[in-house]
């Protein structure tokens, strides 16, 4: 009998992921109201009264034994120990103590799964992979959006501006100028409303009341400077399908520097943050001079880095007026 080659190719395809997904530990998503009392039935207190499961994820394509709640309060990790999995550990996560997070796409052929990874203060790196057939990652993305604590801006808000016209003016690079920007992975200034699009639509990682104010760009790879955060994205593969973003609040960035370029064939400018990410102490990025403003890099993490001194000297002018009698040395 005559079968529709397509269809068996769905099929075929349709019994061949959850196996995969079984075989490479791919969480798929569950019924967050049913894991929530299954758990409250099995451990009464180690859920808060009023704490909710929000998200709810059970790996080796649902059929494992390690679990990943995201509550209202905290992603809490039960991970089954030994054999039977008698043994059971479970690792919260509070939202507030969150440093920097990251998603990753899925890849081309096999790699089809999705990663959330978190750093956060005492751990240095959580990471779990999501089935891409089963869960959306930039869903789990946007419910992190609204748990981070992100942040005031903490300095005078200086202006901005998103790409100097002394840039827009500059005539193009040579080829041998391109190759070296290439292979020294120096980045050159963009327009930020179109990352910011980028990122809003086709790959919605920002919030829809963030803006991006300077954003940078080196072969495949975007860095940009938002209202709430630094976000890297780092393209890779041969395809290109499987990227990374890497969030980073401006809190965790507890130091940074700008280096200007050099003589002769140094000829790129840095910037240099430095994090309370564990395993992650600092990032660099190198930008092309001439081709990006560094100073405005400087500028940004000065508006949302450093404090402004707001607090009152008390008795500032108790002495003033007073004499001195003593008559020096």
């Amino acid at each position: 009998t005559y079968r529709n080659s397509n269809l068996d190719n769905q099929e075929e395809k349709r019994l061949k992921m959850p196996f995969l997904d079984f075989v490479f530990g791919n969480a798929y998503g569950v019924d967050a109201k049913e894991a929530e009392e299954k758990l409250r039935s099995k451990y009464p207190l180690l859920l808060h009264p009023e704490e909710k499961i929000e998200l709810a994820f059970t790996d080796r394509g649902g059929k494992g034994r390690d679990k990943e709640y995201f509550t209202s309060h905290r992603i809490l990790v039960k991970d089954g120990k030994g054999i039977g999995s008698k043994r059971k550990n479970y690792k919260s996560i509070p939202y507030e103590h969150i440093t920097a997070f990251s998603i990753q796409t899925a890849g081309a052929l096999l790699d089809g799964d999705s990663e959330l990874a978190v750093w956060s203060t005492g751990i240095a790196r959580h990471s779990f992979d999501v089935s891409s057939k089963n869960a959306d990652i930039f869903a789990i993305c946007q419910f992190l959006n609204m748990k981070i604590s992100w942040g005031d801006a903490a300095g005078t808000q200086d202006f901005i501006e998103s790409i100097p016209a002394s840039i827009l003016e500059k005539k193009k690079q040579t080829k041998a100028g391109n190759l070296i920007d290439i292979l020294g992975d120096n980045a050159a200034q963009i327009h930020p409303a179109e990352v910011e699009d980028l990122f809003k639509t086709q790959y919605p990682v920002l919030l829809n009341d963030e803006n991006v104010q300077i954003a940078f760009k080196s072969g495949r790879d975007t860095y940009c400077f938002t209202n709430r955060r630094i976000l890297f994205v780092d393209v890779k593969g041969v395809v290109g399908k499987k990227i990374e973003f890497l969030s980073i609040p401006y809190t965790s960035i507890h130091g940074f520097s700008v280096q200007t370029a050099g003589a002769l064939l140094d000829r790129d400018t840095e910037m240099k943050l430095h994090t309370n990410m564990l395993g992650m102490p600092y990032l660099s990025q190198d930008f092309r001079d001439g081709r990006a403003d560094l100073f405005a890099v400087q500028k940004v993490l000065c508006n949302h880095i450093l404090g402004e001194d707001r607090d009152i000297l008390h008795d500032v002018d108790r002495l003033e007026g007073r004499e001195d009698s003593k008559g020096g040395f």
